[in-house]
């Protein structure tokens, strides 16, 4: 079991992505921005196992990515964009975050999230 923070701005993604992971055995903690995002890994010892965002209906910005990424210690950071976030170099096939791209599906993600934490 592995303990994943997901982040999405809306609330059918997370819904739908915490009931699927956790019938895959993990431990989901969903929130809806990326201030509780990162205020919760503020408050916590060390960081979850993997961390999933959703860009849908989430504004986020660079720094924002950075931020997460330096508190994430290293765990696999996984970023689902859509077509507005094709053209950032920050998330872009072989950089520093995992992408995935939006239209997908929920088994897609999970297979994301499988292979990331294996």
């Amino acid at each position: 079991m592995a303990e994943i923070l997901l982040i999405s701005g809306s609330w059918e993604v997370r819904v739908l992505l915490k009931a699927e992971l956790e019938e895959h055995g993990h431990c989901v903690h969903a929130l809806d921005s990326v201030g509780d995002g990162l205020e919760y890994l503020t408050q916590r010892p060390w960081p979850p196992d993997l961390i999933l965002v959703d860009t849908t209906q989430l504004p986020i910005s660079d720094e924002d990515l950075r931020q997460i990424r330096d508190m994430a210690q290293g765990v696999p950071i996984i970023v689902s964009i859509g077509p507005a976030d094709l053209d950032r170099p920050d998330l872009k096939p072989g950089g520093e975050f995992q992408v995935l791209r939006r239209p997908l599906l929920v088994r897609d993600v999970v297979a994301r999230v499988e292979q990331a934490l294996s």
